[in-house]
C-alpha cells in the first residue's frame, strides 16, 4: 500500500493538470481580493455610508475590508477545479493500462482504490490549502484593517 501511495503521489506532483489546477487556484485567490481592493479604491463614495450611525458604518467596513473574509472564497472555484484533476488522475490510470499492471503485481483492487482515494482527497485539500493561504496572505497584504 506504502509502494502504491508513493507512486500514486509521485505521479500526482509530477502531471501538468495538477500543476495547471494549482496555478488556476491560487490566480484566482490572488484576483478577487485585488479586484476588491481596486474596486473599493475607484467607488469609494460607494461604501460612505453618509446616513447611517457610526456603529453600523464601522460594522460594515469592518465586514468589507477584513482579510480573513477572502480565504474561504477559494471553496467555490475548487468545486470546479478539483473534479477535473482527479478524473483525469483517475483516468489516466485506466486509459494507460496501469490499473491491469498493479493487479498483474499481486496488488488487491481494494488497495489500488483506496491509494488512489487517499491520493485524491489529499490532492484535493492541497489545491484548497494552498488557495487560501495565498487569499489570506493578499488580503492581508491589501486590507490591513484588524
Amino acid at each position: 500500500m506504502i509502494r502504491l501511495l508513493r507512486a500514486n503521489f509521485s505521479r500526482m506532483f509530477r502531471s501538468w493538470y495538477f500543476r495547471l489546477g494549482m496555478l488556476i487556484s491560487i490566480g484566482l485567490n490572488i484576483y478577487v481580493p485585488v479586484v476588491n481592493y481596486i474596486n473599493m479604491q475607484t467607488h469609494s463614495d460607494w461604501y460612505n455610508l453618509e446616513d447611517s450611525d457610526p456603529e453600523a458604518q464601522m460594522e460594515f467596513l469592518r465586514s468589507i475590508n477584513c482579510h480573513e473574509s477572502y480565504m474561504f472564497i477559494g471553496g467555490m472555484f475548487c468545486m470546479f477545479i478539483v473534479p477535473v484533476i482527479i478524473a483525469l488522475f483517475i483516468g489516466t490510470d485506466y486509459s494507460d493500462g496501469t490499473i491491469r499492471n498493479k493487479l498483474m503485481v499481486g496488488h488487491r483492487r481494494c488497495d489500488i482504490y483506496l491509494a488512489n482515494l487517499i491520493t485524491a482527497v489529499s490532492s484535493a485539500e492541497l489545491v484548497l490549502l494552498s488557495g487560501m493561504a495565498v487569499s489570506y496572505l493578499t488580503g492581508l497584504i491589501f486590507f490591513k484593517y484588524t
